[in-house]
């Protein structure tokens, strides 16, 4: 049944996936946070998983259509990686899910923050420890100290992913949690929260 509480859920996770497509710092996109608040409120279990991993897809669409081709090459390489993440961060969001509070929140957050920071740079490495082309070699060492020096180098970039992750999860759910108290219809009804 697509209620307005359902129906708001969907156009905010779309339009969460969507806003990656505006300038915003480096490494600081909704998506961890659309994907935790996807799994926490949709009560759909399995679409609460899959709902933001399609947005996701469709923006990267339409993101990797303006990039140049190094760019989509890279970021297609990395793809198993990323989605894969996002599919752990929701299984974090469905713990969350029993109950949505301040504390948890941002305890899943940083989670979030930190899985996606080992695993897509654990694969940045795997993709980048092998020659670039004939004549470019590889950027790591396929060594434990390469990995090391591939997840130093990733640190600039985790401060925008923490940063961001915990910008968009406040705005999300500090946002919805604001309308459920303004709008009553927005409350979740009994027959939808005992959906699995």
């Amino acid at each position: 049944m697509l209620t307005s509480r359902v129906l708001l859920l969907v156009v905010l996770v779309f339009a969460a996936a969507f806003s990656r497509l505006v300038p915003h710092l480096h490494n600081a996109a909704p998506v961890a946070a659309m994907t935790l608040f996807a799994a926490a409120y949709l009560p759909n279990r399995r679409w609460s998983v899959l709902l933001p991993l399609a947005a996701m897809f469709l923006s990267d669409i339409v993101l990797y259509a303006t990039k140049d081709v190094a760019y989509r090459e890279q970021a297609v390489s990395n793809m198993l990686f990323v989605y894969s993440t996002f599919a752990v961060i929701a299984l974090l969001g469905q713990w969350l899910r029993q109950r949505v509070t301040i504390g948890r929140v941002i305890g899943t957050t940083l989670a979030g923050s930190a899985v996606f920071f080992l695993i897509t740079n654990f694969g940045a490495w795997l993709s980048l420890s092998q020659p670039l082309s004939a004549t470019e070699p590889a950027m790591y060492s396929r060594t434990l100290s390469g990995l090391i020096d591939c997840y130093i180098a990733g640190v600039p970039f985790f401060r925008g992913t923490f940063v961001g992750d915990l910008v968009y999860s406040a705005v999300l759910f500090g946002g919805f949690a604001l309308l459920e108290q303004v709008v009553p219809q927005l409350k979740p009804r009994l027959v939808e929260a005992t959906i699995n």
